[in-house]
């Protein structure tokens, strides 16, 4: 069912861009994102395509700031008089689940991700955080030449200025994370990660950049450490929030313009696809690591596991012929 109030809400005010006519659904992304950025300091990347699901009523329950702002610009005293509503136990498990799709912003679906993780936190409710195999469909190869062009173009509107040593302490934070995880388990520190991602690191991509260089390993740093984050949740079986980080970390990557980093991230969901029963999943995720300039890119090391798991996915889905002879394809 879709969220008529908050539609209708939005359609009652005047457009800027076009008198006589009704306010769209970017004009709105776009005063929230301001309303937002003069009351907190703080910068959103609401978009049209997120007012479309929300209207759609895909998504019933955004994070705080994005429900704050859309209250301010469309004059609602309450979460409900636009629409919105905390959900249920199922439908917080399908909240994740959609943050793991491709067609979202992504940082409007990292933002969304660590609102979800918090709620679904404060409930007890991560184990039931299952892996979706609709999530798991990859997007068209145009899709990759895409991401890159739409970084830059939101780089262009950043205000807050990011530099070099934001860049350096993002990648600190990265190894620190990395060495907690790989010292004490996914057990630990996972909550940190997560919050840090969505929250300061996701300020500093929103930020401005001094060329596309810097902004391009922001971005890359960005990608490993959602990467990391995602295997501490797989390590402490919170299989959904895995999958959304994992597939945030492929969506910066692609930003970045890093095709060696998204074949990283690509193999570790496809070994979490055949560890969790989903060989089908998993060969399509493999074949993608393997593709093009993702596999061309790679360290010999990650050339070397990328095929392994490749070979793993194939045999999974009866094609132990192939996978014995995967090696061939490689060298």
């Amino acid at each position: 069912m879709g969220n008529d109030l908050l539609r209708n809400r939005r359609e009652r005010l005047p457009s800027h861009a076009r008198p006589g006519t009704s306010m769209s659904r970017a004009e709105l992304a776009e005063a929230v994102n301001a309303h937002v950025w003069a009351a907190t300091g703080r910068r959103i990347a609401l978009d049209a395509h997120a007012i479309a699901r929300y209207e759609r009523g895909q998504s019933h329950w955004p994070g705080r700031q994005y429900r704050d702002g859309l209250r301010a610009v469309l004059g609602a005293a309450t979460d409900a008089e636009i629409g919105f509503y905390r959900t249920p136990r199922g439908n917080a498990v399908r909240e994740i689940r959609r943050s793991s799709t491709w067609d979202t912003d992504t940082l409007t679906g990292l933002a969304d991700l660590g609102s979800e993780y918090v709620d679904l936190t404060r409930r007890g409710l991560l184990g039931l955080a299952a892996y979706s195999t609709v999530a798991a469909a990859l997007p068209s190869e145009s899709w990759w030449a895409e991401m890159g062009q739409r970084s830059a173009e939101r780089a262009a509107r950043g205000v807050r200025s990011v530099g070099f040593g934001d860049l350096e302490a993002v990648r600190e934070s990265v190894a620190f994370f990395s060495r907690m995880d790989q010292r004490h388990g996914g057990g630990h520190a996972r909550a940190a990660a997560m919050q840090y991602l969505t929250d300061d690191v996701h300020r500093l991509l929103n930020g401005s950049f001094a060329n596309d260089g810097l902004r391009s390993q922001m971005f890359t740093a960005a990608s490993e450490l959602a990467y990391v984050a995602g295997w501490m949740a797989f390590d402490n079986g919170e299989h959904g929030v895995a999958q959304g980080l994992f597939s945030s970390s492929v969506k910066l990557a692609a930003e970045a313009d890093d095709p060696a980093m998204a074949a990283h991230t690509l193999r570790a969901m496809a070994h979490q696809a055949i560890d969790l029963g989903h060989p089908t999943q998993a060969q399509v995720l493999a074949a993608a690591s393997v593709a093009g300039t993702r596999y061309q890119a790679a360290a010999p090391r990650e050339r070397a596991l990328l095929g392994v798991v490749y070979a793993r996915a194939l045999a999974a889905t009866g094609q132990s012929r192939a996978a014995s002879t995967t090696w061939r394809i490689f060298v």
